[in-house]
């Protein structure tokens, strides 16, 4: 599926366990778009970094557009680091 120019997404992955801040730069974002966020555990599945549904509870709490960059607060359900995935989605507002 092509989306059209205005709308951006992309991924950002990472090892944590425990709560969690990360400021990802994302260009085209600023302070007053709509951004939008989803986070997964990602393993290696068939040779490939995949996202799964692991035995972790993973939350995002805060998603922060900034001039360039996006801030997202969340946390992961783990005693020990683990490889998850954000998602962002950025749309114009208004749309």
């Amino acid at each position: 599926m092509t989306m059209p120019p205005s709308i951006q997404s992309m991924t950002h992955d990472f090892s944590h366990h425990g709560g969690f801040q990360q400021q990802i730069g994302f260009g085209g974002v600023t302070p007053g778009s709509a951004v939008f966020a989803s986070i997964s555990e990602v393993g290696v599945i068939n040779g490939q970094l995949i996202p799964f549904q692991g035995a972790a509870s993973l939350s995002i709490d805060n998603v922060v557009p900034g001039p360039g960059n996006v801030i997202v607060r969340g946390s992961i359900g783990w005693d020990s680091d683990i490889d998850v995935r954000i998602f962002l989605l950025t749309v114009p507002v208004p749309l």
